[in-house]
């Protein structure tokens, strides 16, 4: 796979920067089109939707919803036609572009002239409220769902040729809405009114709602791994909406190198648009598939938390679950395996110990709690129960699998923290030594590993694992 760097100018390709082009002043119209069409499908599906509503209705919706966001709007329209992040046989270009229609937003063309003045509005130092979704949910909702922005002096747009003027995607642009009409009747031979209900209407409603509703939070609120320099509006990462978005919730990352047809960057983060891509080049269907080198620093981009602050955020997040873990054991403990219960308060006490440095390391820095806080605590506690119920083995293993894993991140955190904050790279230091206890008392009493435990073992350590990478990239 290629590895060639993403720069800037991926982010923007129909605009031409002219001078006098002013992204701040303009006003914000209604558009009848779009609007009268987003609110009859959210009508039609909010009121013929309970009417209609069947375990394959349901089925239908997901897996259409599913295939033109995956299919259409992730790999067709973004990362394809607007970002141009991979090549692909012009056939399957059209087949993703219909696919993206079918998503039901608009048709190409307008796609790629909102999308690109958005971006390169995005990117000045100042912008309207519209393009940088600054206003309140409400307004925001109705102002990009039902109007559109008509700048006083639009920049000039130039649609590449070979998009332009190719027939089949006019073609599209000139019967967007149309095009739901033969899978609406696929639909209805196949399965009635039930299926066209919700394999067309609410598809397309929840659709343009969610896009709607992810951009507005991934330019509002949110974890942060980089800043663009000089850029009014910044991305946000939106974690929770990388399943349904298909990878394109990453937002950050997604400012930071637009022109990458991966979007996830980072270990942890769920990105099916690029599995699919990688799966279409083995196949020979795509090529020239645009990575950035991440080893290497976009001389536009800097870093939204210092390391120092994301280590320290992650670990203080890592101690909030391990508290959840042991208290949670302590309370079955004493009736599955009371003579772990004197070991568990003793670690357990450590970790609050743990908690607290961190917490005050953090404080002193200026820095706060990281947003998946509170994924550690629940997650420890439903860890530290399950594990608790089953016994001795269990929380024997459960303690190897966590500190093992902790151990490793934290002897790298050490080394990373040493020149640039040694009172942080001490503190780990002597923090690790009570973790290494813990992890030899759980190895020098569990019993031999069964398959079981192995397989208990595994998943305890990939989900810590996964926890830890999506903290520190800034979750």
């Amino acid at each position: 796979m290629s590895g060639k760097f993403c720069d800037t100018s991926d982010a923007v390709r129909s605009i031409i920067e002219s001078k006098g082009a002013d992204a701040v002043h303009g006003k914000v119209r209604w558009d009848p089109a779009h609007s009268l069409w987003n609110g009859a499908m959210l009508l039609a599906a909010v009121v013929l939707g309970p009417m209609t509503i069947s375990w394959s209705a349901v089925a239908v919706f997901v897996l259409s919803t599913g295939l033109v966001l995956l299919l259409g709007h992730s790999i067709g329209f973004h990362r394809r036609m607007i970002h141009r992040s991979f090549d692909c046989p012009l056939w399957l270009d059209h087949i993703l572009a219909w696919l993206g229609t079918l998503v039901g937003m608009s048709g190409p063309l307008w796609m790629i002239r909102t999308h690109d003045l958005r971006d390169w509005g995005q990117r000045q130092p100042a912008c309207h409220d519209y393009l940088a979704h600054r206003r309140p949910m409400l307004v925001d909702a109705w102002w990009q769902m039902h109007c559109r922005l008509a700048l006083k002096a639009p920049p000039t747009f130039r649609i590449p040729a070979e998009v332009a003027n190719d027939p089949f995607y006019g073609f599209l642009e000139r019967t967007w809405m149309w095009q739901q009409l033969p899978v609406a009747l696929a639909f209805y031979v196949l399965g009635g009114w039930g299926w066209v209900v919700w394999g067309v209407c609410a598809r397309v409603a929840i659709s343009v709602t969610g896009h709607w509703f992810v951009g507005h939070l991934a330019h509002t609120t949110g974890p942060q791994t980089w800043l663009v320099h000089e850029a009014g509006v910044q991305a946000h990462d939106v974690p929770w909406a990388a399943i349904p978005t298909m990878g394109e919730a990453w937002h950050n990352n997604h400012h930071a190198y637009p022109g990458s047809a991966r979007i996830g960057l980072y270990p942890g983060q769920f990105d099916p648009g690029f599995r699919v891509i990688q799966s279409l080049q083995w196949l020979g269907l795509a090529w020239n598939v645009r990575v950035p080198d991440l080893a290497e620093r976009r001389a536009r981009l800097r870093p939204a938390t210092s390391p120092v602050l994301r280590i320290l955020c992650v670990d203080q997040s890592g101690e909030r679950g391990a508290v959840s873990i042991y208290r949670a054991q302590i309370l079955l403990a004493r009736l599955r395996c009371p003579e772990l219960v004197g070991f568990l308060r003793e670690t357990l006490s450590h970790e609050r110990r743990h908690l607290a440095r961190f917490s005050a390391l953090l404080s002193a820095r200026g820095g706060r709690p990281c947003r998946a806080s509170a994924a550690w605590c629940v997650g420890g506690l439903a860890l530290g129960l399950l594990t608790g119920l089953g016994g001795r083995q269990a929380v024997l293993v459960c303690t190897e699998a966590v500190e093992r894993t902790v151990h490793r991140h934290m002897v790298e955190q050490i080394a990373a923290t040493a020149a640039v904050d040694p009172e942080v790279s001490t503190a780990l230091a002597e923090i690790l030594e009570e973790e290494v206890s813990h992890l030899a008392f759980a190895r020098d009493r569990r019993a031999p590993r069964s398959w079981l435990d192995a397989a208990l073992d595994g998943v305890i350590a990939g989900t810590t694992e996964r926890l830890i990478r999506l903290s520190t990239g800034g979750a």
